[in-house]
């Protein structure tokens, strides 16, 4: 038999570590009740973290004789429309003389 499970140096430094793994299938989703500012590209657009693989269920116990593997896992964060773009001004008058040159308005 094979649990899986996130190294633990991840979860437990991170109380809001965003990504929960079943321990008997190993599918990697992200954790109940995650904020949306948990997962915000402009403050962390890449998660690096390890998974682990073995034939004894966390936590681990470094006294049993055990088998084991690790891999790293990369998330690249995409950037969803979080902050829609929004104006202040509700009308705005601007003059330019007629053929003013380098003129910006």
């Amino acid at each position: 038999r094979v649990y899986y499970s996130i190294h633990p140096q991840h979860t437990n430094d991170d109380p809001n570590f965003p990504f929960q793994m079943d321990p008997n299938t190993g599918i990697l989703s992200t954790r109940q009740g995650l904020a949306q500012a948990d997962l915000d590209r402009e403050a962390k657009p890449v998660i690096v973290f390890s998974i682990v693989a073995a034939n004894i269920p966390p936590p681990y116990n470094q006294s049993l004789p055990n088998l084991s593997a690790t891999s790293t896992v990369v998330v690249r964060v995409s950037d969803a429309n979080d902050n829609p773009a929004t104006l202040t001004i509700s009308r705005s008058d601007a003059t330019v003389q007629f053929e003013e040159d380098d003129a910006f308005i």
